[in-house]
């Protein structure tokens, strides 16, 4: 699991793939803002 793997650069990810759960979303430096997963790493359905 590499869900961190762009943290220490400080970009957002240019991919739209949730780096977390693998569902539509994008990940930050901040944190998830994937709607799939909201951070925790698990599809919510």
């Amino acid at each position: 699991m590499e869900e961190m793997k762009n943290q220490e650069s400080g970009e957002r990810y240019k991919d739209d793939t949730c780096n977390m759960c693998g569902g539509s979303g994008t990940v930050d430096d901040k944190g998830t803002i994937c709607p799939d997963c909201k951070g925790t790493g698990v599809v919510m359905a």
